[in-house]
């Protein structure tokens, strides 16, 4: 049966530019929601692009719903996460897409593409908000929201140079943090600056973006993955200048060992799994390739001889997988579903993964005799990073697109204790001796004190 064209006219080919162009203006938002792009990604993207102008020309009920139904699961997960930090940009963006649609009185076939339209413009809105500065409002309303548990030991707008901070380490020869900052337009900027939590003095280490950091408190060195130059370099603790370096692949995670004389690295756009040496920064174990995984984090074990790590994409493909740390071989996996995986913990008292889910906004709880799932503890929507406090049994979760933080009990899933403490909250670590949390978000580096918090919960 042969459906009949409709005519090409200028206002039809205005409308399929503008259609073709909301996959462009939303690309970064897809990515900033956890979805990577890769060269495969690409070409399903052009393929749809492509579907969509022959059902374009067609015009009729059939392809109306076709296109629907397509464009659900792409606009399903930014609304999810939008809705919940910006109620009120998302209720204007439907009120306007009401009126482009139904007002308008467009024809069923441009209503759907109208409505995309209108609902990529919210949506990148939204991402273009989350991205800018914080105001004082938001400084305002997390020093309120903190009370006397909490202080802002840096703050990033004194700063602007050491914007989109990332990780935060604790220095165990000296009271002093570690922090790294990211992605940013300006790759020769300091990517690592040390940190006096008593004063807020910076130090800056390292004239170029990074993630992931190690400390050898052995040959007291810190050891930096900087991503955009390839590189892993070695800075001495007490002159913070570098002393060795080795090239390596985008690495995102340092985890060092028990007995202090290696470290195990996760790297992201080739996704990895390295033993390195701290003396003299090499691998000692070759690499565990985890295939098309992607993972954001990773949890080891040395006790089980074993680590995990989990895919960080909206896919109906994720997986978990449990890594032997002697071969660096995966032992076993699991399917997790369509929900990313952005932070990954283990529990070995209880003998559970936690795992931070960022849409719809939960910690899948799995057992680690099989990997299967038992339960499902709260987080706010977007969390991104997860610690867990053994001596309260407690985990402290953080959203990177509403900027809260919760406490949540790990035995009952009750909340304890939440506050706000900015958006792009990416870093968390827990000083476990001194019951200090520190973190990270846009408006800089937090410090809550974890007793206080205990005696102010019912």
């Amino acid at each position: 049966m042969k459906f009949p064209l409709h005519p090409e006219t200028p206002a039809r080919r205005a409308l399929l530019i503008l259609c073709a162009a909301q996959f462009a203006l939303f690309a970064p938002a897809h990515v900033f929601l956890f979805a990577a792009m890769m060269p495969a990604d690409i070409l399903v993207a052009a393929a749809l692009t492509g579907a969509m102008y022959l059902l374009w020309r067609r015009g009729g009920p059939v392809s109306t719903a076709i296109l629907g139904a397509a464009l659900l699961p792409v606009w399903t997960p930014p609304a999810i996460l939008y809705f919940d930090a910006y109620p009120w940009a998302c209720v204007a963006t439907i009120v306007a897409i009401a009126a482009a649609v139904v007002v308008l009185r467009l024809r069923p076939f441009v209503r759907v593409l109208t409505a995309a339209l209108v609902f990529a413009a919210g949506m990148a809105t939204c991402t273009l908000w989350t991205m800018l500065p914080p105001g004082e409002g938001d400084l305002t309303r997390m020093l309120d929201s903190l009370g006397d548990a909490g202080r802002l030991v840096f703050e990033a707008r004194t700063r602007p140079e050491y914007d989109h901070i990332r990780h935060v380490r604790l220095d165990p020869t000296r009271p002093r943090l570690f922090v790294s900052r990211g992605f940013d337009w300006e790759s020769k900027r300091d990517g690592v600056f040390a940190l006096d939590p008593a004063t807020g003095a910076i130090t800056p280490i390292g004239a170029t973006p990074a993630q992931g950091m190690a400390i050898d408190a052995e040959r007291r060195r810190l050891i930096v993955g900087h991503f955009r130059i390839g590189k892993l370099v070695a800075y001495d603790l007490d002159t913070l200048a570098p002393v060795a370096d080795a090239p390596i692949r985008r690495p995102i995670l340092f985890i060092p060992d028990r007995e202090g004389r290696s470290f195990f690295m996760l790297g992201e756009r080739h996704p990895m799994v390295t033993r390195w040496g701290f003396e003299g920064l090499y691998p000692v174990v070759p690499s565990a390739n985890l295939g098309r995984l992607l993972a954001a984090d990773m949890a080891v074990s040395e006790e089980r001889g074993a680590a995990w790590a989990a895919s960080n994409l909206m896919s109906p493909f994720n997986r978990v997988v449990e890594i032997d740390l002697d071969r660096l071989a995966i032992r076993r996996e699991a399917s997790l579903g369509f929900a990313p995986t952005r932070s990954i913990v283990v529990d070995e008292r209880r003998g559970v993964l936690y795992l931070a889910h960022p849409l719809p906004g939960s910690i899948e709880v799995l057992d680690l005799a099989d990997l299967r799932p038992v339960r499902s503890l709260p987080a706010p929507t977007g969390v991104y990073p997860l610690v867990h406090d053994s001596a309260s049994d407690s985990l402290f979760v953080a959203s990177y697109s509403t900027g809260r933080l919760m406490r949540v009990d790990a035995e009952t899933g009750a909340v304890t204790w939440s506050a706000f403490v900015g958006r792009r909250a990416r870093g968390l670590t827990l000083d476990a001796a001194q019951r200090k949390l520190y973190g990270t978000s846009a408006l800089g580096v937090y410090e809550i004190d974890v007793e206080k918090i205990a005696r102010t919960m019912p």
